[in-house]
Formats: structure tokens, C-alpha cells, sequence
């Protein structure tokens, strides 16, 4: 009682005379501040070594996904997914086999790890650079995910098996089923949309795909990033830059322009590219071209897909000479580069590629540099570009 009175008060306790069953005296409860009865805390209490089939999945919100995807998953893991398989149980489907011509019985296991669809995605994955894992069966898959949430690479994964989900139901609802490289490119798009922390460190076992840092392509793709320079007097300068897998600088281009609607110099930054594309950049697998406005990045991603027509689309023809495009958003601490061209192009147009010649190359980086003392050479500023 020492815990909880004084000694005056203890004295006048010890003072009162017990039952008639003489029990030791002991602390009830009669009223708590949580809001619920004793009968509940009590249940509460026994059942504390218990876990809710709702609470167990708690690992599953660490993978970031967007609502729809968090819910297939959420449905998945509690074996609430509406397969064929499911269905027939229900008596709600006469067929149990996988509507994609897998000749399987299509349950939760299927749909996760077995399904040859889905192998097909993950092989185009892993050819593209992501080292997406295969799994033998659903309890591999989620103790995968389960240990490995805050890695970007589980996301990938993720979202792998529920695009594969998303085409399976276009095929049941008797629709065309997306092309395999189509949604590989909308895997990356989504993932590469929502992440917001650094994952990996290089593409080859798994990309960084949003980082504090420019990226390197994977291996035999090119990246290009894009920015926009706007001046209080709407000057504006637009730029690119192209890269390859280790780093090199293939060109750089820049266009002095005179308007005030930034979405409107975003875009025309990446359309400009048309002007300096070659014939020889059909030999790499693909291009991946970044910016840092979302708006724009979002729109494009929507334009390469076949079922979107609302609205004007941009003419990306010109890209077509790339088997494989990807659209990412990108924050502006990993497009420095682009927006340091974006400035020079305030200066007027330039085009910095193979065959540009020294003198003309310096000559423009010195005006650029203004009244700065240092002076570079025409192999420094090839390292400046190499690091950045």
C-alpha cells in the first residue's frame, strides 16, 4: 500500500477490521481510461498470446504499394483471392483451369509463383537488369517479401505478380491480353512512381531506381534526362542529356526559348530529342528517359498505353527506332546534370556529341562559367560530366 498512500492514510487502512473470511485484501479494478468495459480487457488479456489474422500482416505496409495493390496482396495472404479454383469451391464457376492457357488449376499458388505468364514477365525482367526472384511456392514468396519489405527489389516483385493479375482478369473479361514488355515497362513505371528511398547500388542486382544520386542505365540500354531552365523574363532553356551504361556522355543538346508554361518546355525538351537521335541507336535494348515534373512523366507513361485515348497524345513516333521505352520520374537532386545544360541553354543553343570539336566545346563552357578564375580542359569536363 506504501506504492500508493501516505502513512496517515495507511494507519486508518490497517485500522479497519476484515471480513468475515478474513481474505487478503487486494486491488480491484472499477474504472480504466482506454474506453472499454472490464469484460473486455479481460477477454483482451486472454487472448494476448493470440495473433489477428489482421494484424499478422503488418509487414505488408512496409512494401509501400498503391491501394489497389495492397489490397490484392492483402487478399492473397488471407486467402480471400477470387481464382477460379476459389470460385468452383463457392460453386460460382464451373471451370477451375487458369484462363490463360496454363492448363493448371489456377488457385492462390498459381497465381503467385507458377503461373507462365508471370515467369514470362520475370524472365523479361531479368533480361532488362532487375534480378527478380522466382519462387517454388507461395510460402517462399512471402517469407521473401516478409524479410526483405523495405527493399526495393521486393516491391518489384510485388507488383510484379499483381500486374500479372491485372492481365490475367483483362483475359477473362475477354480482352486482349497486354503484351509481356508492355507491362514490364509499367512494373518499372509504377515502382520507379512511388518509391522514394535508395534501394541497390547498381542495376545489375537490383536498380536504384530513386536514389539521392544519378543511376547508370542497365547494361546495353542509354538514359536520357531532361530539364527546364525558366527565367523571371520567361527565357527559358531547355536540355538533355544521353548516357550510357558507364557513364559516357553519347550528346548533349540545348534550345533557347522564349515562353511561360513550364509543363509545355518539359515536354518540348523531350520531343527535341528527335533532332539528334541516330541511326545506330537501334543497337541498344532500350532508353530510359527521366525528368523531374511529374505531371509530364505521368502523361507519357499514360500515352504509350494502347487502351488510353483521352485526349491529345504526343507524337513519340520518332522513339519507335528503341525497342523499349521507359518513362521515369525522377527527383531534381538526381537530375543536376540536365539542369546545369538547361542553364547553359540559356546562353543560346548548343550540341555537345562525338565528332563536337574542342575549341567550340570550351568556348561556350568559358562564357557559361562567366567571370569564374578556374579553367577546365576539354578532358576535365568530360570527367565533370563522368562523375556527375
Amino acid at each position: 500500500m506504501s506504492d500508493f498512500f501516505y502513512k496517515d492514510m495507511i494507519k486508518l487502512i490497517q485500522q479497519m477490521e476484515k471480513g468475515e473470511n478474513n481474505r487478503e485484501d487486494r486491488i480491484e479494478l472499477i474504472y480504466t481510461n482506454y474506453g472499454k468495459t472490464i469484460s473486455a480487457l479481460c477477454t483482451e488479456a486472454n487472448n494476448s498470446n493470440l495473433i489477428s489474422n489482421f494484424s499478422k500482416h503488418t509487414w505488408l505496409k512496409k512494401l509501400k504499394l498503391n491501394q489497389r495493390a495492397y489490397l490484392f496482396w492483402w487478399r492473397v495472404l488471407n486467402y480471400a483471392l477470387p481464382t477460379n479454383d476459389w470460385l468452383c469451391h463457392r460453386r460460382l464457376a464451373s471451370n477451375s483451369v487458369c484462363p490463360r492457357g496454363c492448363q493448371d488449376i489456377e488457385d492462390i499458388e498459381h497465381v503467385t509463383t507458377q503461373c507462365s505468364k508471370l515467369t514470362e514477365i520475370i524472365q523479361k525482367l531479368k533480361l532488362w537488369g532487375f534480378s527478380v526472384p522466382s519462387f517454388q511456392n507461395l510460402n517462399d514468396c512471402i517469407n521473401e517479401l516478409k524479410h526483405k519489405a523495405d527493399n526495393g527489389l521486393a516491391k518489384i516483385s510485388a507488383m510484379t505478380v499483381y500486374f500479372s493479375w491485372r492481365s490475367r482478369n483483362l483475359v477473362n473479361h475477354g480482352i486482349s491480353e497486354l503484351p509481356i514488355a508492355y507491362t514490364a515497362v509499367e512494373i518499372i513505371s509504377h515502382v520507379s512512381y512511388l518509391q522514394s528511398n535508395p534501394i541497390e547500388k547498381n542495376w545489375n542486382t537490383n536498380q536504384l531506381l530513386l536514389s539521392k544520386s544519378w543511376c547508370p542505365p542497365p547494361e546495353g540500354w542509354i538514359k536520357l534526362n531532361v530539364d527546364v531552365t525558366l527565367s523571371k523574363s520567361n527565357m527559358a532553356g531547355i536540355a538533355g542529356l544521353l548516357r550510357d551504361r558507364k557513364v559516357r556522355m553519347i550528346c548533349a543538346y540545348g534550345r533557347n526559348l522564349f515562353h511561360r508554361d513550364i509543363a509545355y518546355l518539359e515536354l518540348k525538351a523531350i520531343l527535341t530529342f528527335e533532332n539528334y537521335i541516330q541511326d545506330w541507336f537501334c543497337e541498344y535494348k532500350g532508353i530510359i528517359i527521366e525528368g523531374d515534373n511529374v505531371n509530364i512523366i505521368k502523361m507519357l507513361q499514360e500515352s504509350i498505353n494502347m487502351k488510353t485515348n483521352k485526349g491529345m497524345k504526343p507524337d513519340l513516333s520518332f522513339l519507335q527506332v528503341f525497342n523499349n521505352i521507359i518513362f521515369l520520374f525522377t527527383p531534381r537532386e538526381c537530375n543536376k546534370t540536365a539542369d546545369y545544360c538547361a542553364n547553359l541553354a540559356l546562353l543560346g543553343d548548343f550540341f555537345f556529341g562525338t565528332l563536337l570539336l574542342k575549341q567550340n566545346f570550351q568556348q561556350v563552357f568559358y562564357t557559361c562559367l562567366g567571370r569564374a578564375v578556374i579553367e577546365f580542359s576539354f578532358s576535365s569536363l568530360c570527367n565533370f560530366f563522368h562523375f556527375l
